[in-house]
């Protein structure tokens, strides 16, 4: 870092630190920080980190995070709101595929399931455990 970038970032923090200690002072407690306070701090955490600013500036470094967080995330939309309702078309298949299932158990058991059909997933895993657990 360059000496001229240095001495920015330390008139960065001590302009934010004295418009905070301003406000401090000037604000009775338990009152919420301006909008403008905080982002200016967003800013310098984006630039130098959330932990470094926190501390210099003597700010919740969860609240802090929280709201660089919620600066830095980006619209998914074009008009900066989200995606409402996206329609996906339903998926077919040209042909319905078959299904093979071949099993041998180490006792010398063997089992072989052919189906075919929308239903073949629903049917395939209750009948291998039946037939699977009588095999003993």
């Amino acid at each position: 870092m360059s000496r001229g970038s240095d001495r920015v970032s330390r008139d960065g923090f001590a302009q934010a630190r004295g418009e905070l200690e301003r406000w401090r002072r000037g604000s009775g407690r338990g009152r919420r920080i301006p909008e403008g306070l905080w982002k200016a701090a967003v800013e310098l955490a984006r630039e130098h980190g959330v932990s470094k600013t926190a501390l210099r500036l003597g700010l919740d470094y969860y609240g802090l995070k929280k709201r660089v967080a919620a600066a830095t995330k980006k619209p998914t939309g074009g008009d900066g709101r989200g995606a409402g309702f996206v329609e996906i078309p339903a998926w077919r298949p040209v042909s319905v595929p078959e299904c093979v299932l071949e099993l041998e158990h180490p006792r010398g058991v063997r089992l072989r399931i052919e189906l075919q059909g929308p239903a073949r997933t629903e049917l395939l895993e209750p009948l291998v455990r039946a037939l699977w657990s009588g095999a003993r």
